[in-house]
């Protein structure tokens, strides 16, 4: 009767560690998603950035 007790205690401990484990790889994939998106948009903007700067450029240098 003891043993079942332990044992049934090991599985409540495995399945409680695994449902902790899955909260918590969501929540890092998150971040990371999180992240990347950030990083993402940082390099469009800065790439639109850049693409205007040179038409404003050429723009400049044809009218003068």
């Amino acid at each position: 009767m003891m043993i079942r007790k332990i044992i049934e205690a090991e599985q409540t401990v495995y399945f409680v560690l695994a449902v902790a484990a899955v909260i918590f790889w969501e929540y890092i994939s998150n971040v990371l998603y999180f992240l990347l998106s950030l990083y993402v948009g940082y390099v469009i903007v800065k790439v639109v950035k850049d693409i205007i700067r040179k038409a404003i450029d050429a723009w400049i240098l044809q009218k003068y």
